[in-house]
């Protein structure tokens, strides 16, 4: 059995599409993973997948009715993209939010001031996010003002934040058509549990495994599950909902 990019690509498109832009790199980061490491567990996945494919059937009955008890678990919520400068009191965000208006540079003026280390660097960009990763005064404010304007002060429990929304994504109410790929993985995955470790048992039956160093004589005893079967399968991986907030939260 074996798996071609091709089929990896388009497991990994599909988890990658539950991430705002950025947070997938934060999420592989904050894991300690690499993409090579998702794309291993996902080729690894692929071919349990086939291996496993005719004790498993998924009908569009199945798919229908996982929907419908699940449907707002697919829907794309609405996103913004914005960027902010965060100073410490009122009167450095009086100060900034008066340079901002009379026609600075905001990307200069967020390396200058701003005391929010993850986006400072990047001139204040947040990238894209959803409502519920900023704190509540922050998250009003970014999903209910005009795009392109400058902020007043927004008081938050980080200090005052200058913010000025760039982009606005609307949501998307989910349709059985775009969700089954996923609802096929899932109801897979939930088939395939209870078939696992008695398919790699009946590998293992069937190798000759010889073990020349005796520390090692007792490890084959219980047939090891490898890193696809215990690794959170593809449709299981944190959706964007999960991923580490926008460093405005932190």
């Amino acid at each position: 059995v074996c798996s071609s990019d091709l089929e990896v690509d388009q497991r990994e498109n599909q988890i990658k599409a539950n991430f705002p832009t950025g947070s997938w790199e934060e999420m592989l980061k904050a894991r300690g993973l690499t993409e090579s490491d998702v794309r291993s567990a996902l080729r690894e996945q692929v071919i349990l997948d086939k291996a496993l494919a005719k004790d498993v059937t998924i009908t569009p009955a199945q798919i229908k009715d996982y929907f419908n008890k699940n449907r707002a678990s697919f829907d794309k919520p609405e996103q913004v993209s914005a960027r902010h400068i965060l100073v410490p009191n009122l009167a450095m965000a009086n100060m900034v939010e008066a340079k901002l208006k009379a026609g600075g540079d905001f990307g200069a003026l967020a390396q200058q001031y701003s005391t929010d280390p993850g986006s400072k660097a990047k001139g204040g960009d947040l990238g894209t996010f959803r409502k519920g990763q900023m704190v509540p005064a922050f998250d009003k404010y970014a999903f209910s003002a005009p795009l392109n304007q400058i902020s007043p002060p927004i008081k938050s429990p980080f200090g005052y934040h200058i913010i000025q929304v760039q982009s606005r994504i609307p949501g998307q109410k989910a349709t059985l058509a775009s969700a089954t790929p996923q609802i096929v993985d899932t109801l897979r995955q939930q088939q395939e549990a209870p078939l696992i470790q008695p398919f790699l048992q009946g590998l293992q039956q069937k190798a000759t495994i010889v073990v020349n160093d005796s520390q090692f004589a007792g490890l084959f005893a219980t047939p090891a599950v490898p890193p696809a079967a215990s690794a959170p399968p593809a449709s299981a991986m944190p959706s964007s909902a999960a991923s580490p907030a926008p460093s405005a939260t932190k």
